[in-house]
C-alpha cells in the first residue's frame, strides 16, 4: 500500500513538473513572438 502511494505521488509530481515545463515553453514562445529577433537563440535552447 505504501509503495503504491509513493508511486502515485511520483506520477503526480512528474505530471506537475511537465505542466510547469510546458508553461515555461509557452511563455518563451510568447516572448519570442513579441520580439522575433530572439527566436533563433530560443530555438537553440530547445
Amino acid at each position: 500500500m505504501k509503495q503504491n502511494d509513493s508511486e502515485t505521488l511520483n506520477r503526480i509530481g512528474l505530471t506537475y513538473r511537465k505542466q510547469l515545463e510546458y508553461q515555461l515553453a509557452i511563455n518563451y514562445f510568447q516572448v519570442a513572438l513579441e520580439t522575433t529577433q530572439d527566436l533563433p537563440s530560443i530555438a537553440v535552447i530547445y
